[in-house]
């Protein structure tokens, strides 16, 4: 009993220092992504120290230091297009915890009481469940927890005031009215490159000197935008920061 105890304690130490050691590695380019949103180094290294070691100090490292390797970084051909997919594969990994699939989330006592409630119409039970799910674990609403628990009130006003949408055949431009419809429209985008294989370089950037920049998502859906991409990057950022904030806070 005592060997099992000593070697499970030996698997715990090597298991500790090799993440200490892959921790070190990431460190550096994390701080690269965020050292805009720190005082200095030392505040970042704090930050850090502050999170639990086994979970939310890994997933804040690996995180950034994808985002910074992944797209900071970037040089490529549609730049704008790739940090814009790291940006949101970052924001939609905050919120994995516990994820199904829609056929392993629907068990069948659910879907009886489901058709129960609704007098067997199959229809309106699947759009319930469906949505359900969706509320639970869909891309957008990831978004929509991102933004309404995370952003500041001033940087969801500037999202609010600077899009612009225009669907199908409505004769002008219409302003995002919420967060959940501003979630929509970033997750038609991340649908538009996945599920489509198309560039999504539809925001002004740093090199342009256009002052109203429009964008077509789909066929029937166009929006205008006066604001820079970088704005969009640093507000991402900003959020991803105050997502481990309260984990420092639990934890001090």
């Amino acid at each position: 009993m005592g060997n099992d105890i000593n070697e499970q304690e030996l698997r715990d130490k090597i298991d500790r220092k090799s993440r200490e050691q892959s921790y070190k590695v990431w460190s550096k380019y994390s701080w690269q992504c965020l050292k805009n949103y720190f005082k200095d180094k030392k505040d970042f290294d704090n930050f850090v120290r502050s999170l639990d070691f086994q979970n939310n100090r890994g997933k804040f490292l690996w995180l950034s230091n994808f985002w910074n390797v992944m797209g900071d970084k970037y040089k490529g051909a549609y730049s704008q297009t790739m940090k814009l997919i790291v940006s949101f594969s970052v924001i939609e990994s905050l919120f994995n915890e516990g994820y199904q699939n829609f056929l392993n989330w629907l068990s069948s006592e659910k879907l009886k009481k489901e058709l129960e409630k609704n007098k067997c119409n199959v229809e309106k039970t699947l759009e319930n469940l469906k949505e359900e799910w969706r509320q639970k674990y869909g891309s957008s609403e990831k978004f929509r927890r991102f933004f309404q628990d995370y952003v500041e009130d001033k940087d969801k006003n500037i999202f609010l005031e600077s899009f612009e949408i225009k669907r199908g055949k409505e004769k002008g431009f219409q302003k995002i009215q919420s967060i959940d419809e501003l979630s929509g429209f970033l997750i038609k985008l991340r649908n538009k490159f996945i599920h489509e294989a198309r560039v999504v370089d539809v925001f002004l950037d740093q090199k342009s000197e256009a002052s109203l920049a429009t964008g077509r998502v789909s066929k029937n859906y166009n929006f205008k935008s006066s604001v820079r991409f970088e704005v969009i990057e640093e507000i991402f950022k900003k959020g991803f920061k105050k997502y481990f904030e309260k984990y420092v806070k639990e934890e001090s």
